[in-house]
Formats: C-alpha cells, sequence, structure tokens
C-alpha cells in the first residue's frame, strides 16, 4: 500500500439498522477513527425498518422533492439509478408487497 491509498476497515457493526460501524481510516501512517451509520436502502425516515411509513414518505418526496436532504433522497433511489422517481415507489411496494 502506498502512502497516498486509503484503507476503510469495519471494525464492527452492533445491533439492527441503522448499523453503528466505527470505521478507521488509515493514510501516510496516519490513523483517524470514525463512528458511522449504515442504513438500508428503502429505509427513508432511518427507523430501522423498510415499512409503509417509508412508502409514505417517498410519495410525500415524489410530490416535493425540493425540500429533500441529500441523504434522504439516497435512501428513496431504491432502483440505484441516480433519480427519485415513481419506479422507485413501485419498486419499494413491490418489497413490501402492497
Amino acid at each position: 500500500q502506498d502512502e497516498n491509498s486509503i484503507s476503510v476497515v469495519f471494525n464492527k457493526a452492533t445491533g439492527n439498522y441503522p448499523y453503528n460501524v466505527n470505521v478507521s481510516l488509515m493514510s501516510g501512517g496516519q490513523t483517524l477513527g470514525k463512528n458511522i451509520k449504515l442504513y438500508r436502502l428503502g429505509d427513508i425516515n432511518g427507523d430501522g425498518s423498510v415499512s409503509q411509513r417509508d412508502i409514505n414518505l417517498l410519495s410525500n418526496i415524489l410530490l416535493n422533492p425540493k425540500n429533500t436532504k441529500k441523504d434522504t433522497m439516497f435512501l428513496a433511489d431504491i432502483n440505484e439509478d441516480g433519480a427519485v422517481d415513481s419506479s422507485d415507489l413501485v419498486h419499494l411496494q413491490e418489497k413490501l408487497d402492497v
């Protein structure tokens, strides 16, 4: 590994979604530890599960996307095509069999 590369090491993941993960970034002989959360795609409200509440939230996002945070938009892009649209709503409904 050269001095310009960055390694990410996942030290632990505990509990249910969102997973709390301790990440160590090592670069140029220095280590920076950081705690991050990993969310499940489709868990738009971040409560740890994908449910009807997420479908309702996605419906509201589609009606008014301008006031939605980037992180929320990322979790709402169910088919991971880079856009949040009605196809994501269909995918989420199919995922929950609604």
